[in-house]
Formats: C-alpha cells, structure tokens, sequence
C-alpha cells in the first residue's frame, strides 16, 4: 500500500525524548565551581560525595521491644501509683503489699491472671465492694495493668493461713486459743459475707490472712463460680458451700 493511502494519525511522530533519572555523577558540578542544585548543596553538608553511601550500606540501629516481664516484682509500680514491695506468703496468684503514693497508705494489691475487666469482673469487685466488715479485706478499687487486672484491697500485715499452718506443722501445732480465735473470725466472715447476699465461692486456707489480731478473708468474689439467680442452683447452696469449706479450713489447723 502506498503512502498515500495510509491514514495520517496513524504516522509515526518524532521520537520522545528519552528521561534521565540524575546519578551522582550527572548531577555533579565542575571542580571548583558553586553547587548547582538543591542535591549538591545537602551532599556538600554531609561532606561531598565520598562520604555519601548507598542504602545497603548505611547502618540502621536495631529497635528491641521489652515485653513486660511474665510476674509483676517488687518495686513495680502500678499506674504510677501503687508501688509494690514485699509478696504475700502463700496467697493466690501474685499478692504484694503495696504502698499507695497517693494517700500514702499500705495497701494489698491483687493481680488476677488470665482474666480480662469485662462485665462479669465488674460484677465480682461489685459484689466484693459491698460488703463491709472487719473479718472480710476492704476492696477499694480495680485497675488494667500489664500483668492483667488487680485488685486493690486494705492494707493488712501478716501471713496467710496455709503458710501459718504449714509454719506448725513443722513446729508443732496451733495453740487452741488461737485455733479458737480464727475459727470465730472465719465463721464472722462467712455470716457477714451471707447477710449482704453475696457468696465467697472459693474460701480455703491461702484465702484467709492472720494479722496479730485477727483472721481477715480474702478474694471474695474473686474465685469460683459467679452465683446467678435463676441459673437452677439457690443461693442457700451457695451459701452452705461456704460454710462447708470454712470447716474444711478449721479442720486443716488441728
């Protein structure tokens, strides 16, 4: 086919320009002369060309991560706040007593693991918080930490009951006064827990702190079933369950 018969937009145009993408090289002035360009002015800062290096060769520093440790340990601080000091003996998960840097209280200081503050905690330190008496550990308050969710109780000063009683056993046994003494209180305990309609769910010797002058329990709430009415179990078994582990806690003193 002639030329002629071709349609004209298909012609071929002039040919592009071929783009240059600037090198080192290229965008070099000559010795002596003032820098031309916005790229030569920052490399003349950093020192001219030789001190320039290629990205594979510049040494990128390392960012490491600290996880928080597995435990929470004494001199931890809790939320700026409650610094943790001596752990309590024998007690359920990771149990510190604590200085409270706002009010400048000791405090105890309750870490709960494997568990998350959604509505069925909430409605554990709820239920926990109501109850006020001299034999059941004061719970003021709940807070997110990294080691997961803690409660905060009074401050109290003594041992555990399962340490004091591992404590006889190797020295001999528990004089009856005292037997008598921390019996009276857990049965306190237990009745007060009862008459404001909660349950403690879960009370056994490492529950129950002795100071010097009483028998204090603790996690209420906080361990075993949560109790829901209408669930098909009464709260009157709930309640005798309790009774029945504060014997079972009286019979280990012997």
């Amino acid at each position: 086919m002639s030329s002629q018969g071709m349609d004209s937009s298909k012609q071929p145009g002039p040919p592009r320009a071929r783009q240059v993408t600037p090198t080192s090289a290229s965008v070099r002035s000559a010795p002596g002369s003032e820098p031309s360009s916005l790229l030569e002015r920052m490399v003349e800062e950093l020192g001219g060309w030789g001190a320039v290096r290629e990205p594979s060769q510049l040494a990128i520093p390392a960012v490491s991560v600290v996880p928080p440790a597995p435990h929470p340990a004494p001199g931890a601080v809790v939320l700026d706040r409650y610094e943790l000091r001596d752990p309590v003996r024998s007690a359920y998960g990771d149990t510190f007593r604590a200085l409270d840097r706002t009010t400048r209280q000791e405090v105890l200081v309750r870490f709960l693991a494997d568990v998350s503050i959604d509505a069925t905690l909430t409605h554990r330190f709820s239920v926990a918080r109501s109850v006020s008496h001299s034999n059941v550990a004061r719970v003021h308050d709940l807070v997110p930490t990294p080691w997961g969710p803690a409660v905060i109780m009074e401050g109290l000063v003594g041992d555990t009951l399962a340490h004091l009683i591992a404590e006889a056993r190797a020295a001999g046994r528990f004089g009856l006064r005292r037997f008598r003494q921390i019996a009276a209180d857990l049965f306190e305990a237990v009745a007060a827990i009862h008459a404001h309609g909660a349950v403690h769910g879960g009370l056994d010797a490492r529950s129950v702190l002795v100071t010097d002058r009483k028998a204090v329990v603790l996690d209420l709430g906080f361990r075993g079933p949560v109790f829901a009415p209408g669930s098909g179990e009464t709260f009157a078994d709930r309640a005798a369950d309790d009774v029945r582990a504060a014997a079972l806690v009286c019979w280990d003193i012997r």
